[in-house]
């Protein structure tokens, strides 16, 4: 047995692994943009929810601070 028969399996398992990582760097943004395009309006509908609930909350904590 040489280095290069024991060294080969590695070195095909990290190639593999390389073009596995290239192809969803390759498909991944393609996914990303259509979820985000379908999901974009529901994510900034719950962001601005979310920010009214807490701003609304915080106004009434400041004004209890304040006048309380």
């Amino acid at each position: 047995l040489n280095s290069s028969t024991i060294n080969r399996p590695l070195y095909s398992s990290f190639y593999t692994l390389f073009h596995t990582l290239r192809d969803v760097s390759l498909v991944f943004p393609y996914y990303y943009n259509k979820i985000r395009s379908i999901s974009h309006n529901v994510i900034l509908l719950d962001l601005g929810f979310c920010e009214t609930v807490f701003g609304t909350l915080f106004r009434f904590y400041i004004y209890g601070y304040e006048f309380g």
